[in-house]
């Protein structure tokens, strides 16, 4: 007889079942023929009934019909003791809802009779979650599958995964080319060490950035790509390195574009022959070396000034307002100023400015140009033009007036020889006509310049010659006239007669220049360029700044009697000997005239 005594006796000493009668996650039955016998306060839980409304239940009736097949439920026909059994079972709760059970049983001999004992227990959530899990896997695998990223998986060193693009980036012709080879045969012999100390890092959990590597394709050629890799903890089954292959070739050949193309633009901005800059805040925050050199700074000089020092006072406003308009949206726009270089000498400088943001923070990047020497040019050319207006008004004149001052002069010499007085009136009218003869003289040389006889020559007896002839008006006007004359200095090709006339007419204005006296220096040498330098410094009342521009224009004189032609001659006499001749005003009184004139031409 089986009673519930003996079930229970029967848990408690079974080897199988002893140590779960106390587990409350467990369930214990026990059936026989086709009715349940006993069940545990657990599994009747589990299923949503009571013990008594468990106990004389066909088990199949538990069980989905699509699953009972899998129970051999009928002990009536077993008749193997110690049987044992172990499926897993869906099974019908109470509400109709289906747990998924783990079930072990064993057939045993219970006071006669042939029966079934077992233990179950609930796996539905871990059924779920496995199942899940699975999913999870299966959408990752076609994630990474589909990736336009070559994607690999290893498993220490050996290849068991390769997505599409993995496969393409390897030059191989399927997946099945790459799985079972080691990573190292895809991995420059020189990369080989620094991988292997990257996959023991991250197979120890550390997670690391990407890194350049050098791939080796199936075809042996070489790619530039960078690696990243991941430990995953379940892939298949097992723990694995995930690895995102990218390729770097495109990248580097527009990196490599790029530093080429920075290359040439910097060249070309550094040994540029304009002055390149970057306006920022007040300053110039970027100066190529032909900015600087066109002020006389440095860059680092350059970069430690407010941008305005480098203005002329006269152009300051202008330069302010031109800041402002292009900080109010003017796009671009040109300027022309006069600015102060290092040295202090006043430069003209003419470029353009353009608006950008740089760094975050509005700018103004531009070129500069110094067009001093182009303005000397215009000015000479304006000047020119007026000489050729001159020449061509004195070709008219010379013939008009030559020949009736001729016979005025002639006539006035007759008739002073026949009086017997007011000499003196004679003289002053004749005096007078010599000083009209000397300016249509003058005229002439303009209208028709006399053609150049040039032989090499030293510069000092010429010098020294024209000195002697003007000496007596200096010593009348008490000024002493002071030489020095390096010891060697090379001869000049030059024509000695137009010189000797620019000579003349410099140290004769110098001498005119101090009415009260002083001293006329006269230095000869050799300049930095090897070129002939000689510089006339006096100390006479000086001329202003203005006139000091003006002076060498046609009829511009600071003489009572002058008129200005003078300079103009001697201007044109230097430029016919391929030399300059400049004025400087001096720091105490008077001006320095400077003449250069090339050796060896």
């Amino acid at each position: 007889m089986i009673n519930r005594d003996n079930v229970e006796s029967l848990f408690k000493n079974h080897p199988l079942f002893r140590s779960l009668t106390d587990n409350p996650s467990v369930g214990l039955f026990v059936y026989h023929g086709k009715r349940i016998i006993y069940c545990n306060p657990c599994l009747a839980n589990m299923l949503g009934y009571t013990e008594e409304e468990m106990e004389g239940k066909d088990p199949l009736s538990l069980i989905p019909v699509e699953d009972q097949w899998m129970m051999e439920i009928d002990t009536s026909k077993q008749h193997e003791v110690n049987k044992k059994f172990h499926y897993q079972v869906q099974t019908l709760h109470k509400n109709n809802s289906v747990l998924v059970m783990d079930c072990f049983g064993e057939t045993v001999d219970l006071n006669g009779e042939l029966v079934f004992a077992g233990m179950v227990v609930d796996i539905t959530e871990h059924k779920k979650t496995q199942q899940l899990l699975q999913q999870s896997e299966e959408r990752y695998r076609r994630l990474i599958k589909l990736s336009p990223e070559p994607i690999i998986v290893h498993s220490e060193e050996t290849l068991i995964y390769a997505n599409d693009a993995a496969v393409k980036l390897a030059k191989a012709k399927s997946e099945g080319d790459l799985l079972g080879r080691s990573v190292f045969e895809f991995i420059h012999p020189a990369m080989h060490e620094m991988i292997k100390q990257r996959i023991h890092h991250i197979s120890s959990g550390k997670v690391l950035d990407f890194i350049e590597n050098m791939m080796v394709c199936m075809d042996g050629s070489i790619v530039e790509v960078e690696t990243s890799s991941v430990l995953i903890t379940t892939f298949m089954g097992k723990p694995v390195i995930q690895t995102v292959v990218r390729d770097l070739t495109e990248r580097k050949r527009m990196e490599r574009a790029l530093i080429q193309a920075e290359s040439k633009y910097r060249s070309l901005v550094e040994e540029g022959i304009v002055g390149v800059y970057l306006y920022q805040n007040g300053r110039i925050s970027y100066a190529n070396p032909r900015f600087a050199e066109v002020f006389g700074y440095t860059p680092e000089e350059i970069y430690q000034m407010d941008a305005i020092d480098l203005v002329e006072e006269e152009d300051k406003e202008l330069f302010s307002n031109d800041i402002k308009r292009l900080s109010e949206g003017v796009n671009s726009l040109g300027f022309q100023y006069r600015a102060r270089k290092k040295d202090n000498s006043v430069i003209f400088v003419e470029g353009h400015g353009t608006a950008m943001i740089f760094d975050g923070m509005p700018a103004i990047t531009g070129m500069v140009v110094d067009v001093t020497e182009r303005k000397r040019t215009e000015q000479f050319l304006r000047n020119s033009d007026k000489l050729s207006a001159i020449g061509e008004l004195a070709a008219g004149l010379a013939h008009e007036i030559r020949n009736p001052l001729t016979s005025l002069r002639g006539f006035t010499q007759l008739l002073k020889s026949k009086a017997s007085s007011d000499q003196s009136y004679f003289q002053l009218m004749l005096d007078e006509l010599d000083r009209i003869n000397t300016i249509v003289n003058e005229f002439m040389a303009l209208a028709k310049p006399e053609v150049m006889r040039t032989e090499q020559r030293d510069i000092r007896p010429l010098l020294t010659n024209v000195i002697y002839l003007l000496e007596t008006q200096a010593i009348l006007n008490n000024v002493s006239i002071v030489t020095e004359f390096e010891v060697e200095m090379p001869s000049v090709l030059c024509d000695e007669g137009q010189l000797k006339q620019v000579f003349m007419n410099v140290i004769k204005n110098s001498i005119e220049a101090m009415p009260g006296g002083g001293q006329l220096l006269i230095q000869a040498g050799i300049d930095q360029q090897r070129q002939l330098l000689l510089r006339f410094i006096d100390e006479g009342i000086g001329v202003s700044e203005e006139g000091l521009k003006k002076l060498g224009e046609p009829f511009y004189t600071t003489k009572e009697k002058g008129n200005g032609l003078g300079l103009m001659m001697c201007y044109k006499i230097i430029k016919t000997h391929h030399g300059t001749m400049s004025f400087k005003r001096n720091k105490g009184k008077g001006i320095t005239v400077e003449i250069t004139l090339p050796i060896g031409l």
